[in-house]
């Protein structure tokens, strides 16, 4: 796996932002400053700023009921409302499974394991739709 990849699941660092660590130098593996994209196991012993990223053994996935007139996004450039801002500061860190538009409303799941989001959302699983 990637290195910002793994930095990103088992941290609260995005992958912009462990791209930014990674440039910067703050990044080891194996006690060696990388500063290029390498690919890494579960097996490295990957650090930042010399701490040591634990590998994540449990995640958390909520059910939310989505408001018509929230998005589905981290911030709007346009000051509009968003699934964040109605959630407790605890679930900033949060990837939504998929995405319900501007006007509709209904239930909206959301993890803090981006490989359970990418595991729901390529999943071959039969989808059910209910339209009003």
């Amino acid at each position: 796996m990637r290195i910002n990849k793994f930095i990103s699941h088992n941290t609260n660092y995005s992958r912009r932002e462990a791209d930014e660590l990674i440039k910067s130098g703050k990044v080891s593996v194996n006690g060696r400053v990388v500063s290029d994209f390498v690919e890494v196991s579960y097996d490295d012993k990957i650090k930042i700023n010399g701490r040591l990223v634990k590998k994540k053994t449990e995640f958390s996935v909520i059910v939310y009921n989505k408001q018509k007139g929230e998005l589905v996004t981290k911030r709007d450039d346009r000051g509009r409302k968003t699934i964040f801002d109605t959630l407790p500061k605890g679930f900033s860190k949060f990837i939504s499974v998929g995405r319900l538009d501007f006007a509709s409303e209904g239930l909206l799941l959301l993890t803090d394991a981006p490989a359970i989001a990418e595991a729901l959302m390529r999943s071959d699983i039969e989808r059910m739709y209910y339209l009003k």
